[in-house]
């Protein structure tokens, strides 16, 4: 058994991801909690995985969308109890099934099956137009009016998930940190850290950082932008009278 790796083994090393696959049988159980699954075994790449498919809840409710799933994975019209007496019968039935690591009792990944499909089942379908606006026509009538929409004219619409025209520009708070490091060459870390609470402080308005949205850090990044580096004072010549006491927080000739 040295060369040998467990089916744990061997299902750990797939990736994350959706696979064909084939059933190879199925059987019940029923778990201490009182819910009762489907367990079906399915080959995928020549590997076997196991899809625990719900069709009883542990409070005695009846699970539809699990017994939905096991009759269009095996094309099944109505129930039949007794072809759960051969598991194999459930077996050469094409599918799909998503896998994805989630971490055992133990805390240690392993790869489960996290949906089991029909073939295409994960890929969303369009619905018909047509067919929905027979169907809606009336509800979103009661909503919108019964005015057929209008754009107007030569005015394209927006393309999603492109900003606007004229939207404020937006930044994180890791992009503003680095932009006030590169303004404050050569300042101590006191120095720059003081400079960044003030910052916060004058954009934020008494928030916490973490709590600060894309706009205002973007807000923050322009005023930070409008700065010329501060250079980092002069050392003294040596040998020193005295100690020079460090420069106050607010006279480095921020803004902020």
């Amino acid at each position: 058994m040295g060369s040998r790796r467990t089916e744990n083994e061997r299902s750990r090393a797939m990736q994350d991801g959706t696979y064909e696959g084939v059933t190879k049988s199925a059987v019940l159980y029923e778990a201490p909690s009182k819910a009762m699954m489907a367990i079906v075994d399915v080959d995928v790449q020549g590997q076997t995985v196991k899809a625990w498919i719900t069709l009883v809840q542990k409070d005695g409710t009846v699970s539809e969308r699990g017994i939905k799933n096991i009759q269009d994975v095996m094309e099944l019209q109505g129930w039949d109890w007794t072809m759960f007496e051969n598991p194999h019968s459930f077996a050469g039935r094409r599918c799909e099934v998503v896998l994805e690591a989630e971490p055992d009792q133990n805390g240690e990944l392993r790869q489960k099956v996290k949906w089991l499909n029909v073939p295409g089942g994960g890929v969303v379908k369009s619905a018909d137009p047509k067919a929905m606006a027979a169907k809606y026509a009336a509800k979103f009538r009661a909503i919108c009016g019964g005015t057929p929409a209008t754009r107007p004219a030569g005015k394209p619409m927006e393309q999603p998930n492109l900003p606007q025209r004229g939207a404020a520009p937006q930044s994180t708070m890791e992009a503003c940190w680095e932009g006030l490091r590169n303004v404050m060459p050569g300042q101590t870390d006191k120095a720059v850290e003081s400079a960044w609470f003030r910052l916060i402080d004058k954009i934020g308005a008494g928030k916490e950082a973490k709590e600060m949205t894309p706009a205002e850090w973007g807000k923050a990044m322009a005023l930070i932008k409008s700065v010329k580096p501060v250079a980092a004072a002069p050392a003294p010549e040596p040998p020193p009278p005295a100690p020079e006491p460090e420069p106050a927080a607010d006279e480095d000739n921020l803004p902020f």
